[in-house]
């Protein structure tokens, strides 16, 4: 069923009104509200427009959500009404909180005035987080997904908290610079959670002695293919390709050989040119295979492989952190990663190499 269709939306509100029994359903528009409103003693919350807010009506949350019609928003003396019911025998006041589109906010202000000027206790708070509307101030910000957070907090407050409906202010203006902060930081969608998975199943395989280690070809197939089982995705094909190319290499040479340094970096070198193949496909992976690249251009130099390697790592750090796209503090998170696991491996071999 299509709730935004014009025919189908009452339906839609019978539905969730008749499945639900903590709400029940106004008989004078589509107004779903908490079965128990009139036992609520605290700051009522109100909410609706032209998108649906049913779903946020109940403990903690919304007291009740006005539904509009199909695309429209709910009419002003609906609104009215609500606000007229919700004030029966009510003296701690209603917020009403409404997205800051021109409609939504107008037909609901309009309702505010009547029900002010038919002394009832109601305040209204326009929610306007679009702030890409930044760049045309005389338009305004527009009300996008924000207003579901607002709709929490008040309701938390309503229910917490001893308050009256009043003007809400910020009490510190330090924690708003620490909302989003985590947002700031690098990262490329689900870069760091499959590497985090990769790093799980590795340690995970590795502590039940299910890696062979003791053969280069055998260990570095095996990575090939639990990579691309248990990571999937760009990355996961993009690791696969590189131990693949490494066990390709290993596999020139007979089991009895000696593993010698000019192998370890002959394997490396042989995983970057085999994932420079694929650069013009995974365009968004380039800063990875470019920091791989200057570390085997590093390690090429002179018998020195411990100084050359840690060289090269310094180098792919380098890059990394080179990566940064005008106008961001952080580097491309593929590269960033490269650059730290290969810090772990190089910082491993110095020790294995004092032992």
């Amino acid at each position: 069923m299509d709730i935004n269709s014009q025919d189908q939306i009452d339906l839609y509100i019978r539905g969730y009104a008749s499945f639900n029994h903590d709400v029940v359903l106004f008989d004078f528009g589509e107004v779903i509200a908490m079965k128990n409103y009139k036992e609520n003693d605290k700051v009522r919350v109100v909410s609706g427009g032209s998108s649906c807010h049913t779903e946020y009506v109940g403990a903690g949350m919304l007291t009740a959500a006005v539904q509009g019609k199909g695309t429209d928003p709910p009419t002003p003396s609906v609104v009215l009404r609500t606000l007229r019911e919700l004030s029966v025998n009510h003296v701690k006041g209603i917020l009403v909180t409404v997205q800051a589109t021109s409609t939504d906010l107008l037909n609901f202000g309009l309702a505010v005035e009547r029900a002010e000027n038919d002394d009832l206790h109601v305040a209204l708070l326009g929610v306007s987080d679009d702030c890409r509307n930044n760049i045309y101030p005389r338009s305004g910000r527009r009300g996008l997904t924000g207003i579901v957070l607002v709709n929490k907090i008040a309701g938390a407050l309503a229910c917490d908290v001893d308050l009256t409906v009043t003007i809400l202010k910020v009490f510190d203006k330090d924690l708003v610079d620490l909302l989003d902060d985590p947002c700031a930081a690098t990262g490329d969608g689900d870069t760091g959670t499959r590497l985090r998975v990769m790093a799980e199943v590795l340690n995970k395989r590795a502590c039940n002695n299910k890696l062979n280690a003791v053969y280069p070809f055998t260990f570095f197939l095996s990575l090939s293919k639990l990579l691309e089982k248990s990571i999937g995705g760009t990355m996961g094909c993009l690791y696969s390709i590189i131990f693949e190319a490494a066990a390709k290499t290993f596999g020139q040479y007979s089991e009895e050989d000696n593993v010698q340094a000019e192998m370890w970096l002959k394997a490396l070198e042989n995983a970057s040119l085999a994932i420079k193949k694929y650069r013009d496909l995974f365009s968004k992976n380039r800063h990875q295979l470019k920091a791989c690249a200057v570390l085997v251009r590093k390690n090429s130099a002179n018998g020195q492989y411990i100084y050359a390697f840690e060289t090269g790592v310094a180098k792919a750090e380098e890059v990394a952190q080179s990566t940064r796209q005008q106008g961001s503090k952080y580097p491309n998170p593929g590269a960033h990663a490269v650059g730290i696991w290969l810090r772990a491996v190089c910082e491993a071999v110095k020790l294995r190499c004092m032992d």
